[in-house]
């Protein structure tokens, strides 16, 4: 039997790697197995007597573990469905379709049950996957199988018996078969998967005879499994040494395939009435069919499983043998081994068994006699100081303790004696073996090489602390004075006795001592010298001077260490201070190449740039490293530049403060001054050009500008000095006292005065009224400055001019005031204008009322007229009415409607020249205004369906009358022109725009075309017919009217035949 098979080493298909698919594999192959046991089993009276399923799920969970109980219950669950299909297609009853039902839930139960049971009591007692490599493991199986089949099958029908759809002896018939099933299944099919998945050898390497043999056991199988069950000639028992040549010339592969055969013919005969197991009652015929498949299967599993063991043990006994065989010339190899070693083995009471020829010779020279085979080992002692402690010795490794021991003989010679017991197989001490082995040459060794080691080891302490300091001294991020701090505690480590051993360095007025340290007269000091003068000391010692011998003096290789330690510190405060000095130079060098604003530069003769400075990024705009390499003249404005540079160049040596022109990167040019030198080599031959270039493009540019400035200051001072002489107001300059510093040529032309005569007098002189000088200085004095102030002066011929006065107070850069200057306008014909203006508005506000008081006494006077005749006309219809013709009728009607529109556009008039009359203001919600004129307006706006839309109005300030006819105005307007066939839909809107309210009215009417929009403000002023839409053409002319009177303005927004948005402003003060 193959030995990886107790090891779990089994063929397992690569994609079963996961919980799903071990699932998925095991509910797939259970429906499958199951239904084609179905169709091979299956009897005529429709009995399962052997389940192979059961062993395929058994097998399943013990190579997948748990993961696969839940494959075997859902591949039952579909099989259990399948096998009651019919069932439930022909039910018609309840209780017919509830039989199937709980049988479709039992059997998936106790199939999981059956295998996890039986897997997991098989792990238990045989404690591995592969329960067939011993007679006691097949035991194991076999009383699982029993055992595991039995309680499930049995706590799964216990509820069934429970149900009253099944009779006792229904449930008991059925738990009778389904265990025989279940069992014979787990006992057959369980060793033909587990074998034929196991990872053995056993189909390869055959013979072609093997081969030949193989097939005859099959053939023979088969021929004879038929030959008997059909031919009722009850000799059944002659297939059992068909098992029995499988079991002993081949492995379970065969021997199961062997039993699945003769199974499976058995089965299918005895099913049809064939065969030596045919009785009366086919429930006996299975039975005994059953019982005789178990037994061969159970005999024959136990007859391969002593055949293994048997031919385990003769193997492992040949292997022994030929262990023994070997281990024997081992030893009687090394007993002979002439390498010096002393080899003697004895029994209980020390009689010698055996001994090399070396432990002869050691009896004879150690003892002077000559040992034989047999004879007791204690009488060859003749040292009687020795016998006691060897025999001591031997009877102590008797007792099972093994003997070790090293010894030096009289003549200086060391032994290494080891005596272990001798036991035979069932352990027990049957002698004991002696090897006596020679270490003298070793034990010199291993003095010298003690010797050597502390030698080695003093060496390693002290190519440590050199080590050591060495990485305190090359680690950069130390201070110097850290460095030695660590220094006085790493030195006495390399000292031959660092426990008492101190270190103290002094390094001029700063000392730095371990921590141990104490005076001693046990010293060495050297000194440290820095660039040849002497800066401070090292001193190392040992102050525990009582155990120190007398004649100890410092080992040579100490002193080294020190004077050698005392020179690394030496070369390392050099190093450190030439570092330092080093370090300072390049950063004041490298500061003033990177930071420098000049270029420095360096190229060969032929214009190869060799080295560039940082600053050419900022001037050429181009990278340092992709210059390198390249030629100058890529870089210059003008190629002839380059020239003229290299011709100076090579004349004079160097060149100072020469002008060129460069390219930036941008493609702009830049103005450079170079400065360079020629430089040579050792025999005077030029070989690179070295200096530095300057921007001075903002000094070229500064100059361009300063010239262009002193230019445009030239033409500027022409400029502003004809202005200056020839505008017609004045400028003046004051003193903060008033004293006149400079008047422009303007002052003459303007007061008829020379400017002579008021430069260096005060303005005080000019002044019409004295009060307004003294109000100028105040404003000058408050806000520093006056605008548009309007005063009078007195010219030279003593006329009063009317003057507007700007003026501002000059400071300094520290605030103080220093003069005033401004300038004065003559504004006589503008006042003129002004006072005619006045006049003219009051003339026109006088007109304006009276005309506004006629129209008020007009269409006050014509109402009572006007209703005189409409009640003679009414009287006329009453009296005459019968006796007039139709033309007469229709006359009478004509005066009749002219009156009624007369009368309205008197009132119309009426009411547009009270507007503005009542100034009482009040706050207006304009909410509140809006709901009572829809009310007042139900009716017609009922009656065109018309949608009025309105929210959040603000509250305003304003006269309510005026602004409840301003939204009844514009309400009614959008509700009486209106489409025809569309309803008016009108919203109301107000939003806050700067400091007005916005308000709007929008409608979805007519609309207005463009050319009328600024006509229909115009009092009386109509754009449709009357007859087609009634009105007056007076409503927008009295909202225009509102509006102005309180500040706002009105306009409208439209589109004709598309709507109508009127908007008009409030300010925002008029509103709360």
């Amino acid at each position: 039997m193959d030995e990886n098979k107790n090891n779990g080493d089994f063929y397992i298909p690569a994609f079963l790697n996961s919980t799903t698919r071990i699932v998925a594999f095991t509910t797939i192959m259970y429906f499958i197995i199951a239904k084609l046991s179905l169709y091979i089993f299956v009897t005529e009276i429709k009995i399962l007597p052997f389940f192979p399923v059961m062993g395929f799920s058994i097998a399943a969970i013990l190579l997948f573990g748990r993961k696969a109980i839940l494959g075997v219950a859902i591949g039952s669950l579909l099989f259990s469905i399948s096998l009651y299909q019919s069932d439930f297609q022909n039910a018609t009853t309840f209780e017919e379709i509830i039989k199937p039902t709980i049988l479709c839930i039992i059997r998936p139960i106790i199939a999981g049950l059956n295998a996890f049971l039986v897997s997991y009591l098989t792990q238990l007692w045989c404690k591995n996957k592969y329960p067939f490599d011993s007679e006691k493991n097949v035991l194991f199986f076999t009383i699982a199988c029993l055992l595991g089949t039995f309680i499930s099958v049995s706590l799964g029908f216990i509820p069934l018996a429970m149900t009253p759809y099944f009779t006792l002896d229904n449930c008991i018939l059925i738990w009778n078969n389904m265990l025989r099933g279940n069992t014979l299944g787990s006992i057959l099919f369980t060793p033909f998967v587990l074998s034929w998945l196991a990872n053995t050898k056993e189909l390869t390497g055959w013979s072609a005879a093997k081969k030949a043999e193989v097939f005859l056991l099959i053939i023979s199988t088969l021929s004879l499994s038929l030959y008997i069950f059909e031919s009722h000639a009850n000799n059944e028992s002659i297939l059992y040494f068909l098992l029995i040549w499988a079991a002993c010339r081949f492995g379970m592969k065969i021997i199961t395939l062997i039993t699945i055969i003769i199974t499976i013919i058995a089965i299918y005969c005895t099913g049809h009435h064939m065969g030596g197991f045919i009785f009366s009652d086919w429930n006996k015929d299975f039975f005994m069919l059953q019982l005789f498949l178990f037994v061969n299967m159970v005999s024959i599993l136990f007859l391969k499983a002593i055949l293994d063991e048997k031919t385990n043990k003769r193997s492992e006994l040949k292997i022994s043998e030929q262990e023994n065989n070997l281990k024997n010339a081992i030893l009687q190899a090394t007993i002979e081994s002439p390498n010096g070693i002393s080899i003697s083995s004895l029994d209980t009471n020390l009689n010698y068994l055996s001994f090399n020829s070396t432990h002869a010779r050691y009896m004879k020279k150690e003892y002077g006699t000559e040992i034989k085979i047999g004879k007791n080992h204690i009488e060859f002692i003749t040292k009687e100081n020795r016998k006691e402690e060897i025999n001591s010795a031997y009877q102590s490794v008797l007792k099972g303790v093994p003997f070790f021991s090293e010894e030096k003989d009289d003549e200086g010679r060391y032994w290494k004696i080891h005596k272990s017991p001798i036991k035979n197989r069932e352990g027990n001490i049957i002698g004991v073996i002696t090897i006596v082995t020679n270490i003298t040459e070793l034990k010199l060794k291993e003095t010298e090489l003690k010797k050597n080691n502390l030698s080695l080891n003093e060496r390693i302490k002290e190519l440590n602390c050199l080590y050591t300091i060495s990485e305190i001294f090359y680690d950069k991020s130390l201070p110097k004075f850290k460095k030695l701090e660590a220094c006085i505690n790493i030195i006495p480590k390399g000292m031959q006795f660092p426990e008492i051993s101190y270190c103290r360095i002094q390094l001029k007025a700063k000392e730095f001592v371990s921590a141990n340290y104490q005076k001693s007269e046990w010293f060495v000091r050297k000194s440290i010298s820095v660039n040849g003068e002497e800066c401070g000391s090292i001193e190392v010692g040992y102050f525990d001077e009582k155990n120190l011998k007398k004649e100890y003096s410092f080992l040579d290789e100490e002193v080294k260490l020190i004077e050698v330690i005392s020179g690394i510190i030496s070369k390392a405060i050099e190093t450190k201070l030439s570092e330092e000095k080093l370090l300072k130079s390049e950063e004041k060098f490298r500061s003033i190449y990177e930071n420098s604003l000049d270029i420095y530069f360096k190229k060969d003769i032929e214009g190869t740039i060799l080295e560039i400075g940082p600053s050419v990024e900022k001037h050429l705009h181009q990278k340092q490293e992709s210059m390198i390499g390249k030629n100058i003249r890529d870089y210059y404005y003008d190629i002839a530049d380059v020239d003229r540079f290299y011709e100076i160049m090579l004349k004079e040596q160097q060149i100072i403060d020469y002008q060129e022109r460069f390219i930036t990167a941008n493609g702009d040019s830049v103005y450079l001054s170079v400065n360079a030198k020629l430089v040579h080599n050792a025999d005077g031959k030029p070989i690179y050009v070295e200096g530095t270039r300057r921007n001075i493009s903002e000094r070229i540019l500064n100059e361009k500008h300063l010239l262009e400035a002193t230019e445009k200051i030239k033409e500027s001072e022409a400029k502003f000095r004809s202005i200056y002489e020839n505008f017609e107001d004045v400028y003046y300059k004051t003193e903060l006292d008033g004293i006149v510093i400079d008047l422009s040529p303007s002052f003459e032309r303007n007061f008829n005065m020379k400017r002579s005569d008021v430069i260096g007098n005060s303005t005080s002189l000019l002044y019409y009224n004295p009060e307004d000088r003294e109000t100028i200085l105040g404003l000058l004095k408050r806000n520093g400055y006056v605008s548009d102030f309007d005063t009078r002066y007195i010219d030279g011929e003593g006329n009063i001019l009317a003057i507007s006065l700007n003026a501002r107070t000059v400071r300094d850069s520290n605030g103080k005031p220093l003069y005033v200057e401004g300038t004065m306008r003559n504004i006589n014909e503008r006042s003129a204008m002004q006072e005619e203006m006045l006049a003219k508005n009051r003339t026109l506000e006088f007109q304006n009322t009276e005309l506004e008081q006629f129209a008020y006494i007009a269409s006050h006077d014509l109402q009572e007229p006007l209703i005189t005749v409409i009640q003679c006309i009414e009287m006329l219809q009453e009296e005459l009415g019968k006796k007039l013709d139709e033309d007469q009728k229709q006359y009478l009607e004509f005066i009749v409607g002219s009156t009624a529109r007369m009368q309205i556009l008197v009132k119309g008039l009426l009411d547009y020249s009270r507007i503005g009359k009542e100034r009482k203001s009040n706050s207006v919600d304009c909410n509140e205004i809006v709901a009572h004129v829809l009310a007042d307006m139900d009716v017609s706006l009922k009656e065109s369906n018309a949608v009025v839309e309105y929210k959040n109005l603000p509250v305003i300030e304003g006269n309510p009358t005026e602004m409840r006819q301003l939204f009844q105005n514009l309400i009614s307007n959008a509700n009486k022109f209106r489409k025809k066939d569309l309803p008016p839909k009108i919203k109301i809107a107000a939003t806050k725009e700067e400091n007005n309210w916005l308000f709007s009215i929008e409608d979805n009417g007519i609309g207005i075309e463009e050319q009328d929009k600024d006509k229909i403000f115009v009092i009386f002023k109509r754009l449709n017919n009357r007859n087609k839409y009634q009105g007056t053409g007076i409503g927008l002319s009295h909202c225009k009217k509102i509006i102005e009177h309180h500040k706002g303005k009105i306009w409208v927004e439209s589109k004709f035949n598309e709507g109508s948005k009127f908007k008009w402003t409030l300010p925002l003060e008029e509103s709360l």
